[in-house]
């Protein structure tokens, strides 16, 4: 049985000869059908059109969130203009060059830190409002109606020449980034609201260091004005001012400059008063711009915390630290 199926298998060779066999020697190339590639082509075909139209969806969609994104964004710069231009609507900001003194020499000519220099000399800087002549009552006022809408609502911050002109919130519950994406009103803005930390005391003076927080919105709101401070003139002759229910505080900078997040600038709490001034000689030596205030015993400061919207090295930070020079109560 064996022998017999091996018989059966045609062998090459001469005699193993048949159509098949002949017909392969017989071929020739234009005899072989190209349906076989045309079927490829028809394959590769389809599935080039599939990636092509998978791509052009992609970019639909990439688009259509893209421009979703970008209106939200302007929509929510236009409400905070809004929120925020009725709050700026209630008060009226009082500052040393609206003050009447009697400071020796030409007031009109004296910058207004020469002016509390004259007046105080330094030695006290906390004054009463009749010696100061500053009429806080309708500031306190409106920060009382203010404080209708938020009970959060600690005071107001302002700097002259700037857009920086706003509610200063502070957190009851220690949940700081509420208002990274609030109002002072309550309602959902991404713009946020301008904020002192939760672990500062609402009354200033109380904090070695007062740490301030608010976003670098591109339109030139909230603590974007933070970057003027890099102009040596406006750095000169820029007062920060803060209203609360306690008086107005005024801060002169004595610091500037751009860092990374993880840089610690934002530090409130300090052993002791000689740990404090060995942070602030720190900060001091940071300053972008050229500046021989001195932070010396007794004093306090604040420091405003703003994004610098990019770097290559991280996340990056612009970080302006002023000191007390006059509480008005």
């Amino acid at each position: 049985m064996a022998d017999k199926r091996r018989a059966d298998i045609p062998l090459r060779g001469k005699n193993s000869g048949g159509d098949f066999e002949r017909s392969l020697e017989e071929l020739k190339a234009e005899d072989i059908p190209v349906l076989t590639e045309r079927k490829f082509k028809g394959k590769n075909k389809k599935l080039s059109d599939i990636i092509q139209f998978s791509i052009i969806g992609i970019c639909a969609i990439v688009f259509v969130v893209a421009l979703v994104l970008i209106i939200n964004n302007l929509s929510d710069k236009k409400r905070g203009n809004e929120i925020y231009g009725e709050a700026s609507d209630l008060i009226k900001p009082i500052t040393l060059n609206d003050a009447s003194t009697e400071a020796k020499g030409d007031a009109n000519v004296m910058t207004p830190y020469e002016r509390i220099e004259a007046m105080y000399g330094g030695e006290d800087i906390s004054v009463s409002g009749n010696e100061y002549n500053l009429d806080l009552a309708p500031i306190k006022a409106s920060l009382s109606s203010l404080r209708q809408l938020n009970d959060e609502v600690t005071g107001w911050i302002y700097v002259e020449n700037s857009r920086i002109n706003y509610p200063l919130m502070r957190s009851s519950t220690g949940y700081d980034e509420y208002y990274l994406t609030h109002a002072y009103t309550g309602e959902y803005l991404a713009v946020g609201s301008i904020y002192l930390v939760g672990e500062c005391s609402p009354v200033l003076t109380e904090n070695y260091n007062s740490l301030i927080y608010g976003h670098n919105v591109v339109n030139g709101s909230m603590f974007h004005d933070v970057t003027k401070f890099f102009d040596p003139e406006f750095f000169a002759n820029s007062y920060i001012y803060i209203y609360t229910f306690d008086g107005a505080y005024i801060y002169k900078p004595f610091s500037v400059y751009e860092t990374l997040s993880d840089y610690n600038y934002i530090q409130t709490s300090f052993e002791n008063e000689t740990e404090f001034l060995e942070f602030a000689e720190r900060v001091a030596g940071n300053s972008e711009v050229p500046c021989d205030e001195k932070v010396k015993s007794g004093d306090t400061i604040i420091t405003l915390s703003t994004c610098t919207n990019g770097g290559v090295n991280g996340p990056g930070r612009y970080a302006l630290h002023a000191k007390l020079v006059a509480f008005v109560e």
